[in-house]
């Protein structure tokens, strides 16, 4: 890893590839098997940020 990618990122561990899925003009992204956008026509129309198990911790 290049000192860019450690400026951009802010750790020495890089994200994962999206896994991109499609279904006629909808798309989702999945990274790490967690759901992270939704895409309509190619436009972004929603970032998740929050995992399942994240959801389950606030408690």
């Amino acid at each position: 890893m290049n000192a860019d990618a450690f400026l951009l990122y802010g750790a020495h561990a890089v994200e994962a590839e999206p896994v991109r899925l499609r279904a006629g003009a909808l798309s989702a992204d999945f990274v790490n098997g967690n759901l992270r956008t939704i895409r309509h026509v190619g436009i972004e129309r929603r970032r998740l940020v929050m995992t399942p198990s994240a959801i389950t911790q606030i408690g």
